[in-house]
């Protein structure tokens, strides 16, 4: 096979991968916000409770920048 011929189809094939993580990513990214969320009303309904703090950073694991 031709070089540009390998080049073009890892490239196509790089482009599918993206679209398909992305997808499955946000998927993941909504469940566990909704977990979160469950997490939070469940602990404000506990008796005593006053008050709950969100403190949910990111962190890039490549950089490790923290971003709040």
């Amino acid at each position: 096979m031709n070089a540009n011929v390998i080049i073009a189809v890892l490239g196509v094939l790089l482009v599918v991968a993206s679209a398909a993580f992305f997808i499955f990513g946000r998927k993941a990214g909504t469940g566990a916000e909704r977990e979160r969320q469950a997490a939070i009303v469940a602990a404000e309904n506990v008796a005593g409770v006053k008050a709950v703090e969100d403190a949910l950073f990111c962190a890039d694991p490549v950089s490790v920048v923290l971003v709040s």
